[in-house]
Parts: C-alpha cells; structure tokens; sequence
C-alpha cells in the first residue's frame, strides 16, 4: 500500500481497518448479487460459484497478507466478470458492481495500482462485448452502458484518489505540526524549571535536531556575550563573539522582523569564519537564529550541522528554537536580576552577607588550592548608634553610603567589601600577608568621614579552619580594638 495512502499502523490494526471498511463492499456486492440471481433466467452456477470463490479468496489473501492487500480489489473485479457471465451475462444489471474495486483502489491504492485497475476494467469491458458477439463490436444500450461505466469509473478513480491524497497529506502535516509543538513544548517545560535555562536550550537543541554543536549568544552594550554552550570551544566561541557573532546581531536588527533564520553553507565566509568552534566533526552548515522580544534582537542562537545532513529538514522548527532561545535570554536575565537584589545591600549598592557568603567560599577555595595567603577583616563605625540618635536615620544611611563607597573605591580589583550587617562591614584581601593587611585597613580607617571613627580587627587564615572560625577571630580581634579605645586596628594571627 502507498505510504501516502496508509491508513494503518500495524498488521492487527491494518485487520482491524479492513474489517471495518470493507463491510459496505460486501453488503453492496450480496444484496446485488442476490437480487441478480433471483432474477436470473437460469444461472450458469459453476461460473457463479468461481466467481464468488476468487472474490472471497483474494480478500482473504489480502486479510493474511497486508503486502498482497491488491489480490482483493483485483479478485474482485475477476469475480464480478464471472458472476455477471453466469447470471444473464450482460445484461444482469449487474455492470455497476464494476465500480468497487476502482472505489477501493482510489481510496487505498497508489496512482499506479488505480491505473492498473482501470486498465482491467477497459480490457474486461471490451473483452466481454467482443466475446460474446463473436469478436465484432455491435452497439448497443449494453455497450453504450458499459462504456459510460467505464468513463464514469475513471473520472470517479481519478477525482476521489486527488481528494484522499490531499486530506492524508493534510493530516501527514497536522501530524508533523503536532509533533512539532510537543517537541517544543517539551524544550519550553525544560528551559521554564531549569536553573540553567540557556545550558538546557542548548543540549535540547542538539538531542531534538541533528545539530552537533549549538550556542547561545546575549547581546550586551559591550557587546556579544557567550551564555551557554554544546559540542564547541567555548574560547573559539568567545572569540568570535567580537566579529562574527557581533556583526550577524548588527544584520538582523537591521533586518525585517520577519527575517528569521539565516543558514550559511560551504563557500559562505561566515561558515568559514564559525567553523574552527566545533569539536569533533565537520561543519556543513550554520544556522544564525536571532533571538528576538518586542521586535528587538536581544541574542543570537548559533546551530551547527554535520556534512551531509541539512538543517532543513529539522523536526524542530528553527524559527521555534529561536523563540526558545528569547526566551531562556529573559530567564537568564530575570535570574541574575534577582540573584543580584539577593546578594545585594540596597542601601549601599555593595554585597550584603549573602552576597559575601558565596564570595568567601570561593575565595577559600582558591587561596586553598594554590597555598595564598588570605586576610580577612571586619569594620565597624564607632557611636554610629549615637550618630543616628543626634543626626536622624537619613544622615546615618547617608554616613553608610559614603563609607561603602569610599572603601570600595580604595581596595583593589581582587579584594571584596560587603556589608554584614548594621554599621559592620568585612573586607576579603587575597593573596594578602597580615601585615599588608593591617596597612590597608588602617588606610580605610583613616578614610571615614571626619564625623565619626572606625575600629577594624584583621585576622589571616591558617589554611585549614572554616570561615566561621577565621570570622570569629577577626570578631574576636575587632572587640580588641574597641576595648582598647575607638579608631584602632588590631590583627590576630593564626592559632
């Protein structure tokens, strides 16, 4: 049976269906039969009974066999010449009957097998009249009626096969579109839970498409910065970040809205620019979605196919990959907005004690692996409580800012200060000796407004305790210096 023309899934569901479908031929074909023989004058039984034998014999080869499905409408059509031969020959009315197996043809069969059948009915038409009046062909109302059958079978075959094949090429389409929509259905579910929505987009990009390498590209006003990757260098891909990258984002805001996709091959310079990212395979060609929201390209999604296989004929829709991609850019976004308002003091703009939290692990983690030094200290305003009651809450947060901000200008690019908490502040110096330390916090120190004071306590760590101990030590050292007057340093050395 022709692909375009199944209407099964398996062998039982192809039974199933013919089961089904064949009942209004065999109900047709027994209530014309039986009439006919009712009527007849006096039936030739042999041929009657062959007839009916070839009929029911191919419609069970064909119910055993879906390969050999085309013995049913053609031992139909033997059976339906030898039925009529034994029933009044011509003229048993019986001529019509002709129609179903073109019918089940049209319906079922290829363009091939419905001209094949078309054919037979021609030659068993013509054969039948020249036999039957000793090879000469004498019109009559038979013939004229059998001729006219024969036309109206082929217009019928013809117009009823154009109208199936287009419903089933139809629904082939709505099949694909459907499973197109729950492929992306399943990529926007992913990339909406995932904490790392652009890394998700870029492996569903690859396992859903016969991509091998895909990367997610965000436009930024320093321009183009790489999110996420697969199947590629991410040092290739930074480079090209500043050319290649750039200048496909500068073309598509230029472009129309409706400029979607652009798919580069062999002998395009942008193919041969992008090509040296990709790991482990040859690069046939490139597929450049921008990302786009509120008519504005915001990123770029950068798929590469393998020689030999065409982006083309992707089960995914590029132009829904790059919607996907504009979306997970917003998530991304809307992730380090808030992870920034989380780890952020609001008052001064610096990190807050979560912030600093997730810093110092870091920081630990270097120092550890490659045996730095690394100090740490705490800064506290002395009377700031008093200050707050002499000069009001506004005058203190500004007292606050104007600290933070002075500080932070004054430590170097490696160093860190968060605020931990009311007037307190911790200053994180890698790769810094105590003594160098102590220098530099007593430079903050000095650096307060000439309003109020500061104590500092710096504490180096040893290499092996927690943070929270090294903490308390530069607590322990802070106190130390308010015990002993306010605007001092003190420093506590490992235990």
């Amino acid at each position: 049976m022709s692909e375009q023309h199944r209407g099964y899934n398996d062998v039982h569901d192809y039974r199933r269906n013919l089961s089904q479908f064949s009942r209004p031929y065999v109900l047709i074909t027994v209530i014309a039969f039986g009439i006919s023989v009712i009527a007849a004058r006096d039936p030739v039984w042999p041929q009657f009974m062959l007839g009916w034998a070839v009929a029911v014999g191919g419609m069970f080869i064909a119910y055993t066999r879906p390969g050999l499905w085309l013995v049913a409408p053609f031992g139909a059509l033997v059976g339906i010449v030898l039925i009529r031969s034994g029933t009044d020959g011509l003229e048993s009315g019986l001529g019509p009957l002709l129609l179903i197996p073109v019918l089940a043809i049209a319906l079922y069969g290829s363009r091939r097998a419905l001209a094949g059948m078309l054919s037979a009915v021609v030659i068993a038409v013509v054969t039948v009249h020249l036999f039957t009046h000793d090879t000469q062909i004498i019109i009559t109302s038979v013939w004229r009626q059998d001729l006219i059958l024969v036309i109206l079978a082929c217009v019928l075959g013809v117009a009823i096969q154009e109208l199936v094949s287009r419903l089933r090429a139809e629904r082939i389409v709505s099949e694909q579109r459907g499973e197109q929509l729950e492929l992306v259905s399943r990529i926007t579910r992913k990339v909406a839970t995932s904490l790392e929505p652009s890394r998700t987009l870029c492996e569903m990009a690859v396992d859903l498409t016969d991509a091998r390498g895909a990367a997610l590209f965000r436009r930024l006003p320093e321009g183009p910065g790489l999110l996420a990757w697969e199947g590629a260098s991410p040092r290739e891909l930074r480079q090209l970040g500043g050319k290649a990258v750039a200048s496909a984002l500068d073309e598509f805001r230029r472009a129309e809205a409706s400029d979607q996709v652009r798919v580069y091959r062999p002998g395009d310079p942008e193919l041969d620019i992008c090509a040296p990212a990709w790991i482990g395979f040859d690069v046939g060609s490139l597929v450049c979605a921008p990302a786009r929201a509120e008519n504005e390209v915001i990123g770029l999604l950068v798929l590469a196919w393998p020689t030999g296989l065409d982006p083309e004929d992707s089960v995914v829709p590029l132009d829904m990959l790059a919607a996907e991609a504009s979306i997970a850019i917003r998530k991304q976004e809307v992730t380090e907005q808030l992870e920034h308002l989380a780890t952020t003091d609001p008052l001064t703009g610096i990190d807050n004690r979560r912030g600093w939290n997730r810093m110092i692990s870091a920081a630990v983690g270097r120092s550890r692996r490659y045996s730095q030094p690394l100090c740490l200290a705490i800064l506290d305003l002395d009377g700031f409580k008093s200050y707050n009651d002499t000069h009001g809450h506004q005058a203190g947060d500004g007292l606050l800012r104007r600290c933070a901000s002075t500080w932070q200008g004054m430590i170097r690019i490696d160093d860190h200060i968060a605020r931990y908490g009311g007037d307190e502040f911790v200053v994180t110096l890698p790769h810094t000796e105590l003594e160098h330390a102590t220098e530099v916090i007593e430079r903050l120190r000095q650096a307060v407004p000439s309003e109020t004071r500061c104590s500092a306590g710096v504490a180096l760590w040893d290499g092996e305790e927690p943070v929270g101990r090294l903490l308390e030590r530069a607590d322990r050292a802070l106190y130390l210096a308010k015990d002993e007057g306010s605007g001092q340093v003190r420093s506590a050395q490992p235990e």
